[in-house]
């Protein structure tokens, strides 16, 4: 037999790992045929799921599932844009936030009360 036509075990877990790498990513206006076969509640929720994260990113919305790590992103990048956005998550579990509300207060001349050198921005 052919060792190229034997496949590794390895070559299953790229496989996989390929076939979800776009599992969350709203799909393009033509690309619609990706689809078909998903019932329409799914679609629904991926919709609903694609506005939030970009409501978020928008500064108007802050997701439920704040632990979620496309989420975090999202929040992330709304709290950096918009000085207002998501400032109950000051002090909250995740130090992310923290420290990205943090990095918006310094950028907008107000000089936040920072207790522990994590949460000290990184990026200012």
């Amino acid at each position: 037999m052919d060792s190229k036509s034997i496949p590794s075990p390895d070559d299953k877990i790229i496989t996989e790992v390929v076939d979800h790498s776009h599992e969350d990513e709203y799909p393009e206006s033509d690309d619609w045929s990706l689809l078909e076969g998903i019932p329409d509640e799914l679609i629904h929720k991926r919709e609903t799921v694609y506005k939030i994260r970009v409501q978020a990113m928008r500064g108007k919305r802050v997701p439920d599932n704040v632990e979620n790590q496309k989420n975090q992103l999202a929040i992330i990048r709304g709290i950096r844009h918009h000085s207002e956005f998501a400032t109950e998550l000051h002090s909250g579990p995740n130090i992310k936030y923290t420290r990205a509300l943090n990095a918006r207060s310094i950028m907008s001349n107000v000089i936040p009360c920072m207790d522990a050198a994590d949460e000290l921005p990184y990026c200012i």
